[in-house]
C-alpha cells in the first residue's frame, strides 16, 4: 500500500505512475486496483496501460441540502451511471458482460466536506483489464 500523495498525471490528465489517491483526487478516465474496503477514503490508481481492476467511466454531483436516504442514493446513482455506461461502452448495460459499481459520498463526507460526487466505476467480471474499456461494446 502506498501513502496518499499527489497523483502524477501527464498533460492529458492521465495517471502516469501507481500511487494511492484520495477519493477527491480521482477523475473520469482513471484506472484503479480494487480494494475490499466497503468505505474508502483513498484508492490505488495505476496508469491505464498497466494491468488494473477497474476504471472510472463517469461522475456526477448529487443535488440537495441533506444527505439522501440509501434507496434514493442507490436509485439515482444506478440510473445515471447506467446511462453513462451505455455511452462509454457502446452497448446497453443490460446486454453487456461488463459491470459497474458506484463510489458515493458518506454522510460524514457530505456534512463535513461538502462531498457530493458519485463516481461510476466499470469492472470486467472476467478479470484484470489492460487499457480502457471505452468503446469495448461487450
Amino acid at each position: 500500500m502506498f501513502p496518499v500523495t499527489a497523483v502524477e498525471r501527464d498533460d492529458s490528465g492521465a495517471v502516469t505512475e501507481q500511487s494511492q489517491a484520495s477519493v477527491d483526487q480521482i477523475a473520469v478516465g482513471d484506472c484503479m486496483d480494487s480494494t475490499d474496503d466497503s468505505v474508502v477514503y483513498d484508492v490505488p490508481v495505476v496508469p491505464c496501460a498497466e494491468e488494473h481492476d477497474e476504471e472510472i467511466f463517469g461522475e456526477f454531483e448529487l443535488a440537495g441540502e441533506t444527505f439522501p436516504e440509501a434507496a434514493a442514493l442507490e436509485e439515482e446513482s444506478n440510473d445515471k451511471c447506467i446511462a453513462m455506461f451505455n455511452e462509454f461502452v457502446g452497448i446497453d448495460y443490460f446486454d453487456s458482460e461488463l459491470d459497474f459499481y458506484t463510489l458515493t459520498p458518506t454522510e460524514d463526507g457530505w456534512n463535513e466536506f461538502d462531498d457530493r460526487t458519485v463516481n461510476c466505476v466499470i469492472v470486467d467480471p472476467a478479470g484484470k483489464i489492460t487499457g480502457s474499456l471505452k468503446g469495448a461494446a461487450r
